[in-house]
């Protein structure tokens, strides 16, 4: 179920580089001092905020699927 959860997450996390890269490049071609401007960089920093929170469920269950692998290959290397 972690490789499940991994790939989900992983999916997640190219959706939403994508969506911040898009984000940036309107935010790149918006003038400072417009209020599209500011509205544009919340949508960004929202963005980001998603993606972190992605990657640090990501990261959580990477380090479980990886210490039940490291427990298998234990018992498999008592055998």
């Amino acid at each position: 179920s972690f490789k499940n959860e991994i790939s989900y997450y992983q999916d997640q996390l190219d959706s939403l580089f994508v969506e911040i890269d898009k984000k940036r490049d309107e935010i790149d071609n918006t003038k400072k001092y417009n209020q599209d401007y500011n509205n544009l960089v919340d949508q960004y920093n929202e963005l980001v905020k998603q993606y972190q929170l992605f990657a640090n469920n990501i990261k959580n269950i990477i380090e479980q699927y990886n210490s039940q692998v490291n427990i298998f290959n234990q018992c498999v290397a008592g055998l």
